[in-house]
């Protein structure tokens, strides 16, 4: 019983009877499945941690497997044509010389993402309506890989002279070594953006440009920017067939 307050109705709180188990009833009790499911989800990320690492490294993969094979053909008949030696000394030579190499590979790779993060980022901004392409930038200065996204919707708004840029939820990113114009090596991003609507300067220049050209339809033009020159005014091309 809880009493409320002088001069209230007391209220009676029913509680519900305890459940009574006959000898013969069996109680089931739930099976805890987490063990087994985070079992399953740890393999899953060891599994995927691999096959990733293997595609990252296949030049380290592939250059393991052609140094083991190399000092195999070239040690162990050599050994074995002593006498006094036997497998297991040949097995050591050739563990001696895929472990060197595997250190020689090793620092080859360092060497080599080092270098590639040093390199001069270039952006390549593209941007689909109803897939296909109307506007893009390319090699555009890219100061570090966290700003491609807010740096292509600048330059999209930038090339449709709009403050606003309507985009879907989605893009695509890539990235590859690449020449610059002089020659040297630089880091080439490329994102691909898919505009929801068409900004309304883009359509202006297609329309105009497919008036010009007597063309039926303007799917054949884009509008391009090129970053390094000096007005910075968007211009439209015709694609090639």
């Amino acid at each position: 019983m809880t009493v409320l307050g002088t001069g209230m109705q007391s209220r009676v709180q029913k509680l519900p009877k305890p459940t009574s188990f006959s000898s013969n009833q069996m109680i089931e009790t739930p099976v805890e499945t987490e063990p087994r499911a985070m079992n399953s989800v740890v393999f899953r990320s060891f599994k995927n941690a691999i096959v990733y690492g293997l595609r990252r490294q296949q030049w380290l993969v592939l250059g393991l497997l052609v140094i083991l094979l190399a000092s195999s053909v070239v040690v162990l008949p050599w050994k074995l044509s002593d006498s006094n030696s036997d497998w297991f000394s040949g097995f050591d030579v050739v563990l001696t010389i895929t472990t060197l190499g595997i250190a020689i590979l090793v620092w080859l790779g360092e060497m080599r993402q080092e270098w590639e993060s040093q390199l001069p980022k270039r952006l390549n901004a593209l941007f689909y309506f109803e897939n296909r392409l109307v506007m893009r930038c390319l090699n555009a200065p890219l100061a570090s890989e966290g700003d491609i996204r807010a740096w292509a919707q600048q330059l999209g708004a930038q090339m449709a002279n709009t403050k606003f840029l309507g985009l879907q939820p989605r893009f695509e990113t890539g990235s590859r070594i690449d020449s610059a114009q002089d020659g040297s090596a630089v880091r080439l991003y490329e994102i691909k953006m898919y505009l929801s609507e068409m900004p309304d300067e883009i359509q202006k220049k297609l329309d105009e440009a497919t008036k010009q050209t007597n063309h039926s339809q303007n799917s054949r033009f884009i509008v391009q920017m090129d970053p390094f020159s000096e007005s910075l005014d968007p211009r439209v091309l015709e694609l090639q067939d």
